[in-house]
């Protein structure tokens, strides 16, 4: 039973690991993303700058942006819903 139990702890902490262990498309694939959504609403040069660092069982995820305005609405903009 106890060896169950290191294994399962084992395999636990491999996950948890691995999930740290991002690949280069991750971070690609989530700035252009966020670029995306951030310029609807800021007006800034370059990409977001993401710092993801593990924090216990969970990761702090900050995103910084550099902006020269904000933009402005009176209301949200109506968007296609694709499916």
């Amino acid at each position: 039973m106890k060896k169950n139990k290191h294994e399962i702890a084992r395999i636990e902490n491999l996950i948890k690991t691995d999930r740290l262990s991002m690949k280069d498309d991750f971070s690609e694939l989530l700035c252009g993303d966020l670029d995306r959504v951030m310029r609807d609403y800021f007006d800034y040069k370059g990409l977001p700058i993401v710092n993801i660092d593990r924090s216990g069982d969970a990761f702090l995820v900050r995103i910084s942006v550099s902006a020269s305005a904000i933009h402005a609405f009176s209301s949200i903009p109506s968007q296609e819903v694709k499916y």
